[in-house]
This record gives C-alpha cells, sequence and structure tokens, in this order.
C-alpha cells in the first residue's frame, strides 16, 4: 500500500534528477571544451604557416594570370598538332611505299653495275702468263724448255748451233737450271697428284714449284729476253710468248698407257696415265679418259662400232667397271684414250688395252 510522501520529499527526489542529467550534459560539454582548446592552439601553432601562404597569394596570381593564356593557346594548338599528326600518319605508307621504290631503283642500279663490273673485267686485256698453272702443264712446260737449250737448233742461215751455247748462256747459271729441275722432278714425282702421297711430299713439291718458278722467270728474262740473239721463233720454240692455246704433244698425240686389275665379284679396276708417269694413275686437265668395251665378242676394228652403252668417260684417271657376276668368266677387250672436254682435234689416238678375263 502506497504512503503518500510530503512535497517536501517530492521536490527532493526531482531536484536529485535534475542534478544527475545536468552533472551529465556538464562532462560532455567539459570534453567538447577540451577538444576545442587542443583545435584552438594546433591552429594558433599554423597561424604563422597560413599567414606567409597568405602573404605570398598576391604574388601568385599575376604570374598565373601571366601563364593563362599560354596555357589557353597550347589548348588552341592541341587540335592542330592532332590534325598534323593524323596527316602525318596517312603520308607514312606513301613514303614507305615510296621507299620501296627508291630501294628496288638502287637494287637494280646496283645489279645493272655489278654486271658491268663482269663484263669490264671479262672484256678488258688480261696480263697472261707464260709459265701454266696446273703442276702437270708445268712440268711439261718446263723439261720443253730445258730441252729445247740443250739440244741443236736450226737457224735462218742453215746452222744448227746448241741453243744455250748460241744464246750464250753462262756455264753457272745453266748448271744452277739444270740442279734445280732435278729437285723439281723429285719433289713432283713424290708430291703430285696421286692417292698414295704424303703430305711432307705435297708441301715439298709446292714448296720447290715456288722456288723453281721464280727461278725459271728470272733466267727467261735475264738470258731470253734482253738477248738480241733470241729471235721469235726461238721464243716460240721455247714457249715463252704466251701459254699455247693447244696442249703439249704429250696432251694431244700420245695416248695413254691402260691396265685392267680384277677386284672379284665381276668388278674391274681401270688405272690411266700418262708415258712419262712410269705406273701411277694421272689425268691431264681438260681432258677426260674415255673407254669403249665388250665383253666375250671380237673387238671391232673401230671404236665408233662399239655402242654408247658399254662406252665410259671419267674424269678421274683411277675408276672402277662394275661389270657384274653374270659376266665373271668372260673376256673384257677395250679401247681407251684421252678425249678433249672442249675440242676433238686435240683429243690422243686410240689404243688397244690388253684384254683380261673377268673374275
Amino acid at each position: 500500500m502506497k504512503t503518500k510522501r510530503s512535497w517536501k520529499e517530492a521536490g527532493r527526489g526531482r531536484i536529485q534528477r535534475e542534478t544527475g542529467e545536468n552533472g551529465r550534459i556538464i562532462y560532455q560539454n567539459h570534453s567538447i571544451l577540451q577538444e576545442n582548446q587542443k583545435n584552438l592552439h594546433e591552429n594558433l601553432r599554423n597561424l604563422p604557416e597560413n599567414w606567409k601562404n597568405l602573404l605570398e597569394i598576391p604574388g601568385i596570381l599575376p604570374e598565373n594570370h601571366k601563364i593563362l593564356p599560354e596555357n589557353r593557346k597550347n589548348l588552341t594548338e592541341i587540335p592542330k598538332n592532332l590534325t598534323e599528326n593524323r596527316r602525318n600518319l596517312v603520308e607514312i605508307p606513301k613514303n614507305l611505299t615510296e621507299n620501296h621504290e627508291i630501294l628496288a631503283e638502287v637494287r637494280g642500279k646496283q645489279k645493272v653495275a655489278a654486271i658491268l663490273n663482269v663484263m669490264i673485267l671479262a672484256l678488258a686485256p688480261t696480263k697472261r702468263s707464260f709459265i701454266p698453272a696446273t703442276d702437270a702443264d708445268f712440268d711439261e712446260w718446263q723439261k720443253n724448255f730445258v730441252s729445247k737449250l740443250s739440244r741443236n737448233f736450226t737457224l735462218p742461215d742453215g746452222t744448227a748451233p746448241i741453243l744455250r751455247v748460241y744464246l750464250s748462256i753462262p756455264d753457272e747459271d745453266w748448271n744452277d737450271l739444270l740442279n734445280r729441275q732435278a729437285i723439281w722432278n723429285s719433289d713432283f714425282a713424290r708430291g703430285g697428284k696421286e692417292a698414295d702421297r704424303r703430305v711432307s711430299e705435297v708441301s715439298a713439291k709446292k714448296s720447290t714449284r715456288k722456288t723453281f718458278q721464280k727461278f725459271l722467270r728470272d733466267f727467261v728474262g735475264e738470258h731470253i729476253r734482253k738477248n738480241k740473239k733470241a729471235s721469235d721463233e726461238i721464243k716460240r720454240a721455247l714457249k715463252i710468248t704466251i701459254p699455247d692455246t693447244e696442249p703439249t704433244e704429250k696432251h694431244s698425240t700420245a695416248p695413254p698407257i691402260v691396265a685392267f686389275a680384277n677386284l672379284g665379284g665381276g668388278i674391274v679396276d681401270v688405272h690411266f696415265r700418262r708415258t712419262s708417269d712410269q705406273t701411277r694413275s694421272s689425268m691431264i686437265d681438260g681432258y677426260v679418259a674415255e673407254l669403249r668395251y665388250v665383253i666375250d665378242v671380237v673387238l671391232p676394228d673401230e671404236p665408233d662400232l662399239i655402242p654408247s652403252k658399254t662406252t665410259i668417260e671419267s674424269t678421274k684417271s683411277h675408276f672402277k667397271l662394275f661389270l657384274g657376276v653374270p659376266s665373271e668368266s668372260k673376256r673384257l677387250r677395250a679401247y681407251a684414250r684421252w678425249r678433249h672436254k672442249r675440242k676433238a682435234e686435240f683429243s690422243s689416238g686410240w689404243v688397244i688395252v690388253g684384254e683380261i678375263v673377268i673374275s
């Protein structure tokens, strides 16, 4: 059962409630006041910097006003530059096409120039040496040179003195020539184009040819070209004018020496050689070794009667005939010659090769 309070008690309770609410509000206001004080202190600390910035504004504004028209001008130029760039992009393919055309024209001119240079070189007179290039031809040339000088030579007046005596070549120089020729003959025999040669022999042959060839040039210059007795006829006989347009006598007239050897299984080994090369196979520059053969029939009277299917042409002097097992115990007969690659009149005569029984 509720008791009735007096008005004093009621007023005291209201005052207490209001005092508690006010205390809370006062606490909040105190916190806000502290925050405001903190911000005030921060603003006071920043005030000098802000004041400095305010003082700089009047100086910055005129500068910005001055830059503003330039910026506006630049903004106006941008569309123009874009248009120019677009036009340049359009021109690039045209320029590339033109450059390709120019490049093609230059290349064409370069090709024409190269062709003209080749034609000029081909048509220009060349310095021709009287000494042949290949070792085999050089060997034939030097043999002819020494042989002609050591023999009698018929002069226009009918006399026939020994040529080196007639040309007044000193004995000392003549003997030096003979000694150098002997060294060359020895080194060329060992280091020529042979299958069984050694590297040292090839090197010796090259070195000997180099020194011998220089000696021959000096010998010709001293005793032949400057010699008033050396007529054109003598120079032609010694072959010191220009290189021969025809092969030497051995190259053009002497037929090869050919030998057969059985290897078994219907295979026959064939060796071509020149008479000056003893037992070694040897090839002549500008020629091929030609062999026309028949098997177990009589050799025709003429090589032209042998069919082309049994005609062999080889660029090597040592080659093989693969006749097959069915040919064993049958007789192989053949004609052989040196055939010139370009001029038939330079080819050698035919020779009959000794027959063998195929095994």
